[in-house]
Protein backbone atom coordinates (compact mmCIF):
# COMPACT_ATOMS: atom_id res chain seq x y z
CA UNK A 1 0.00 0.00 0.00
CA UNK A 2 1.33 3.43 -0.93
CA UNK A 3 0.22 6.34 1.22
CA UNK A 4 0.21 9.95 -0.02
CA UNK A 5 3.55 11.76 0.26
CA UNK A 6 2.19 13.91 3.13
CA UNK A 7 1.25 10.86 5.18
CA UNK A 8 3.20 9.65 8.18
CA UNK A 9 4.29 6.05 7.83
CA UNK A 10 1.32 4.41 9.53
CA UNK A 11 0.17 0.97 8.51
CA UNK A 12 -3.41 -0.28 8.60
CA UNK A 13 -2.34 -3.18 10.82
CA UNK A 14 -0.99 -0.74 13.44
CA UNK A 15 -4.25 1.22 13.39
CA UNK A 16 -6.21 -2.02 13.64
CA UNK A 17 -4.09 -3.16 16.58
CA UNK A 18 -4.58 0.19 18.32
CA UNK A 19 -8.37 0.17 17.93
CA UNK A 20 -8.60 -3.51 18.79
CA UNK A 21 -6.61 -3.00 21.98
CA UNK A 22 -8.76 -0.05 23.09
CA UNK A 23 -12.13 -1.60 22.27
CA UNK A 24 -11.41 -5.08 23.60
CA UNK A 25 -9.58 -3.95 26.74
CA UNK A 26 -11.61 -0.91 27.72
CA UNK A 27 -15.06 -2.02 26.62
CA UNK A 28 -14.87 -5.79 26.41
CA UNK A 29 -16.18 -5.83 22.84
CA UNK A 30 -14.54 -8.22 20.42
CA UNK A 31 -13.50 -7.14 16.95
CA UNK A 32 -13.75 -9.33 13.90
CA UNK A 33 -10.27 -10.40 12.82
CA UNK A 34 -10.97 -9.09 9.34
CA UNK A 35 -10.71 -5.38 8.70
CA UNK A 36 -13.69 -4.45 6.50
CA UNK A 37 -11.23 -2.60 4.28
CA UNK A 38 -8.46 -5.19 3.92
CA UNK A 39 -4.83 -4.10 4.28
CA UNK A 40 -3.68 -2.55 1.02
CA UNK A 41 -7.09 -1.04 0.26
CA UNK A 42 -8.10 2.44 1.38
CA UNK A 43 -11.27 4.43 1.14
CA UNK A 44 -11.22 7.80 -0.60
CA UNK A 45 -12.79 9.67 2.33
CA UNK A 46 -13.82 9.14 5.93
CA UNK A 47 -16.99 7.10 6.21
CA UNK A 48 -19.43 9.58 7.74
CA UNK A 49 -23.10 9.22 6.95
CA UNK A 50 -25.70 11.79 8.08
CA UNK A 51 -26.63 9.59 11.05
CA UNK A 52 -23.07 8.74 12.06
CA UNK A 53 -21.78 9.85 15.43
CA UNK A 54 -18.16 10.86 15.69
CA UNK A 55 -15.68 11.91 18.29
CA UNK A 56 -12.40 13.39 17.19
CA UNK A 57 -9.19 14.70 18.66
CA UNK A 58 -7.11 17.30 16.83
CA UNK A 59 -3.36 16.79 16.63
CA UNK A 60 -1.05 19.78 16.74
CA UNK A 61 2.68 20.42 16.91
CA UNK A 62 5.08 18.82 14.44
CA UNK A 63 2.13 17.09 12.69
CA UNK A 64 -1.41 18.47 12.46
CA UNK A 65 -4.64 16.69 11.71
CA UNK A 66 -7.46 14.68 13.27
CA UNK A 67 -8.17 11.21 14.52
CA UNK A 68 -11.88 10.40 14.22
CA UNK A 69 -13.77 7.49 15.77
CA UNK A 70 -17.15 7.00 14.08
CA UNK A 71 -20.13 4.69 14.47
CA UNK A 72 -23.90 4.59 14.19
CA UNK A 73 -25.95 5.68 17.26
CA UNK A 74 -26.85 2.09 18.21
CA UNK A 75 -23.18 1.12 18.27
CA UNK A 76 -22.38 4.19 20.40
CA UNK A 77 -25.13 3.17 22.83
CA UNK A 78 -23.70 -0.34 23.05
CA UNK A 79 -20.20 1.04 23.66
CA UNK A 80 -21.61 3.30 26.39
CA UNK A 81 -23.60 0.50 27.99
CA UNK A 82 -20.51 -1.67 28.20
CA UNK A 83 -18.29 1.22 29.33
CA UNK A 84 -20.66 2.00 32.20
CA UNK A 85 -21.51 -1.63 32.97
CA UNK A 86 -25.24 -1.17 32.30
CA UNK A 87 -27.79 -3.73 31.16
CA UNK A 88 -29.08 -3.84 27.57
CA UNK A 89 -31.51 -1.06 26.66
CA UNK A 90 -30.50 1.09 29.63
CA UNK A 91 -28.80 3.78 27.56
CA UNK A 92 -32.05 5.29 26.24
CA UNK A 93 -32.14 9.00 27.08
CA UNK A 94 -28.45 9.03 28.03
CA UNK A 95 -27.10 11.38 25.36
CA UNK A 96 -24.54 12.96 27.71
CA UNK A 97 -23.18 9.57 28.68
CA UNK A 98 -22.93 8.52 25.02
CA UNK A 99 -21.06 11.77 24.25
CA UNK A 100 -18.69 11.19 27.19
CA UNK A 101 -18.04 7.57 26.23
CA UNK A 102 -17.37 8.41 22.58
CA UNK A 103 -15.06 11.20 23.72
CA UNK A 104 -13.15 8.87 26.00
CA UNK A 105 -12.76 6.30 23.22
CA UNK A 106 -11.47 9.02 20.83
CA UNK A 107 -9.14 10.34 23.52
CA UNK A 108 -7.64 6.92 24.18
CA UNK A 109 -7.45 5.93 20.50
CA UNK A 110 -6.00 9.36 19.64
CA UNK A 111 -3.42 9.03 22.40
CA UNK A 112 -2.38 5.65 21.04
CA UNK A 113 -2.30 6.92 17.43
CA UNK A 114 -0.18 9.87 18.62
CA UNK A 115 2.57 7.38 19.46
CA UNK A 116 2.63 6.42 15.76
CA UNK A 117 3.08 10.06 14.65
CA UNK A 118 6.30 12.10 14.56
CA UNK A 119 7.73 13.35 17.86
CA UNK A 120 6.44 16.70 19.06
CA UNK A 121 2.73 15.98 18.49
CA UNK A 122 0.02 16.48 21.10
CA UNK A 123 -3.78 16.41 20.89
CA UNK A 124 -6.80 18.34 22.09
CA UNK A 125 -9.73 17.16 24.14
CA UNK A 126 -12.28 15.33 21.96
CA UNK A 127 -15.11 17.00 20.11
CA UNK A 128 -18.35 15.13 19.48
CA UNK A 129 -21.10 15.41 16.89
CA UNK A 130 -22.80 13.86 13.90
CA UNK A 131 -21.49 13.46 10.35
CA UNK A 132 -18.27 15.48 10.71
CA UNK A 133 -17.22 16.96 7.40
CA UNK A 134 -13.61 16.03 6.61
CA UNK A 135 -11.23 18.71 7.85
CA UNK A 136 -8.13 17.59 6.06
CA UNK A 137 -6.53 15.23 3.64
CA UNK A 138 -7.36 11.61 4.34
CA UNK A 139 -4.33 9.63 5.38
CA UNK A 140 -6.16 6.38 6.06
CA UNK A 141 -9.51 4.97 7.17
CA UNK A 142 -9.76 1.57 8.78
CA UNK A 143 -13.19 0.06 9.36
CA UNK A 144 -13.85 -2.77 11.79
CA UNK A 145 -16.75 -5.10 12.35
CA UNK A 146 -17.15 -5.31 16.12
CA UNK A 147 -19.85 -7.30 17.88
CA UNK A 148 -21.92 -4.12 18.34
CA UNK A 149 -21.71 -3.14 14.65
CA UNK A 150 -19.31 -1.30 12.35
CA UNK A 151 -16.80 1.06 13.93
CA UNK A 152 -14.17 3.02 12.05
CA UNK A 153 -11.18 5.24 12.62
CA UNK A 154 -9.95 7.88 10.21
CA UNK A 155 -6.72 9.83 10.30
CA UNK A 156 -6.72 13.14 8.44
CA UNK A 157 -3.84 15.58 7.95
CA UNK A 158 -4.34 19.34 7.99
CA UNK A 159 -3.93 20.28 4.30
CA UNK A 160 -2.52 23.74 5.11
CA UNK A 161 0.46 22.42 7.07
CA UNK A 162 3.45 21.13 5.07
Amino acid sequence: MTLPSHAPAIAVDKLQATLSRVITTMLGIGLDETNLFPPGQRTTQPVCLPTTLFSAVRFYGSWRGYCMVCCEPEVAKELTRRFLGLRAGSTDGMQNEVRDCMGEVANIVGGNVKTLLPKGVDHTVPEFGTAMAPRGDLVITAVFNCTAGPLWISLLKDPEIP
